[in-house]
């Protein structure tokens, strides 16, 4: 069986996701979809279960999950655990939405990222204005090294995964270009169910109808207040060195809401996606050796035929263990490290709701199989 993986989000799904499935080669289609949280760093509006259900009820034949904290790390390591999952399951190939989508050009600037004269570059730049934030920074480097490239031709969040998703990829890559007449997932996030109807496909409808949504301001009260209370060492969280981890507790100390506390740490150099994804990581213990090291295992999310039929290749092949149920049993100590973050993140997650879900609901949640 020929089988195109894409990594993604679908959060929620919608028309612009539908375009790249229906683009996609071979005899079936595999996503490997963030859990709970996002790549940056916020929670998910609707939870993992209900998404990849719509997903496979519009047309994907199986959903496994890019876990906690891959799902919320930056770029280069979301897109690094994203392939090595949708390689270790038997993908041939990649496909990915893109809003240049050309491939060599992002080809170009993925050896460009891999080179030693970026990585110079990149630290030289840093050292001479230490104010700039690293996406400033890679984007000057870019500009000078990589021709053809242009912060207004590629330099938007689906081109920076598409040239990290080449980078990271040995199998075929193909960007898919972007339609213009469909909306971003934030956009649809803001609208009710109704107003998005005719954004998503029926069964996405359905379950942004059905399905509770997630209060990230409730997420981003749960950090304020944590960062108020706590005295940790951040030296040795991912996203918290060089003095962030600090900055969080200062501002945290000095605010009195949630909305002050993000505004008080907020600067050039770190945009709101890093502080909000240092701030998690802090919460949950992530170490920058977590987010380097590749997945252990993937979850089970939901399949049809074509996607059970996948999963007992992959079962025979013994590159990934995908589990298969929450409650499941794990035997090395990367498996059991990675199920201690991935359930950390899961029983914040239950509590972002308008009442609050049992800390236990994705432990004894199944898979969506049909």
């Amino acid at each position: 069986m020929s089988v195109t993986a894409i990594v993604c989000e679908l959060n929620p799904l919608h028309n612009g996701h539908m375009h790249v499935m229906k683009a996609a080669e071979g005899d079936a289609v595999v996503l490997v979809m963030s859990g709970n949280f996002t790549q940056r760093a916020l929670s998910a509006a609707f939870h993992k279960y209900a998404r990849a259900e719509a997903a496979v009820s519009s047309g994907a034949d199986l959903v496994v999950e890019l876990p906690f904290p891959y799902c919320s790390s930056g770029g280069e390591f979301f897109a690094r655990a994203g392939v090595s999952i949708a390689e270790r399951i038997g993908a041939d190939r990649l496909m990915f939405g893109s809003s240049c989508a050309d491939r060599e050009l992002l080809s170009d600037i993925a050896r460009t990222l891999s080179s030693e004269e970026y990585r110079r570059l990149f630290s030289e730049t840093e050292k001479r204005d230490p104010a700039l934030g690293a996406a400033v920074i890679r984007s000057k480097v870019l500009g000078t090294l990589c021709p053809g490239y242009s912060r207004e031709k590629c330099d938007n969040p689906n081109d920076i995964l598409a040239a990290e998703y080449i980078r990271s990829a040995k199998i075929e890559c193909v960007p898919v270009k972007r339609t213009d007449d469909a909306l971003s997932a934030t956009e649809l996030r803001g609208m009710t169910a109704e107003e998005g109807a005719p954004f998503v496909p029926p069964a996405s409808l359905e379950m942004m109808m059905n399905t509770p949504r997630a209060d990230v301001s409730k997420l981003r009260e749960i950090l304020w207040m944590f960062f108020r209370m706590c005295g940790t060492d951040f030296e040795n969280i991912a996203e918290c060195r060089g003095g962030l981890g600090n900055r969080l507790r200062s501002a945290a100390r000095q605010s009195g809401s949630a909305e002050e506390f993000f505004s008080l740490a907020a600067t050039k150099k770190y945009t709101n996606a890093r502080i909000v994804r240092a701030a998690i990581f802090a919460l949950l213990g992530v170490t920058p050796e977590d987010i380097s090291s590749e997945p252990a295992y993937t979850n089970l999310l939901a399949a049809n035929g074509r996607g059970r039929e996948i999963l007992a290749a992959a079962r025979r092949s013994g590159k990934i263990n995908v589990v298969t149920k929450p409650s499941s049993g794990l035997t090395s100590a990367s498996e059991r490290r990675q199920r201690e973050l991935s359930s950390r993140a899961d029983e914040l997650y239950t509590l972002l709701f308008e009442k609050a879900l049992p800390s236990s609901y994705f432990i004894t949640r199944t898979p969506y199989v049909i």
